[in-house]
């Protein structure tokens, strides 16, 4: 059986669809509250299917800091974690693809924190993490 729409339900119908597509996209967008202790963070792989595949990342924000991190999952099982502050002018980076990208200025970075494109002269700050055996990664909240 065939409905017609009035306009008005039409662009209700067609807005609703359109913000809950939007609303999946934000998901990439959401920043994972993280408890500290010690200098160092700690995330349980298994509750974080994002960083189960290699090229998968999540935005964690551990207590002790003032910006959130970004969490990637590499190839071979590792992880690398970065701070998203550009070293050009400290706007936050946003991951683009396999990059990292300022929207100030345009910088590039690779997802280690190397620059691939300027303005930006210097690296992104990278933060040690590795996995223990009881599957978490623990993040040492001490900049390199």
């Amino acid at each position: 059986m065939s409905r017609s729409f009035e306009r008005r339900e039409f662009v209700q119908i067609s807005a609703c669809a359109a913000l809950g597509t939007g609303l999946v996209g934000c998901a990439s967008l959401a920043v994972v509250s993280v408890p500290t202790g010690g200098g160092r963070a700690r995330l349980v792989l298994r509750d974080y299917p994002q960083l189960a595949s290699p090229g998968g990342y999540l935005r964690v924000q551990p207590d002790d800091l003032p910006h959130h991190l970004l969490v990637f999952a590499g190839d071979a099982g590792e992880f690398t974690v970065v701070s998203p502050v550009c070293t050009h002018r400290q706007c936050i980076v946003s991951v683009a693809g396999p990059r990292l990208v300022c929207p100030c200025h345009g910088s590039e970075y690779e997802r280690d924190g190397t620059v691939t494109m300027g303005p930006a002269e210097r690296r992104l700050d990278r933060y040690p993490a590795e996995v223990n055996a009881a599957g978490e990664l623990v993040i040492d909240l001490e900049a390199v």
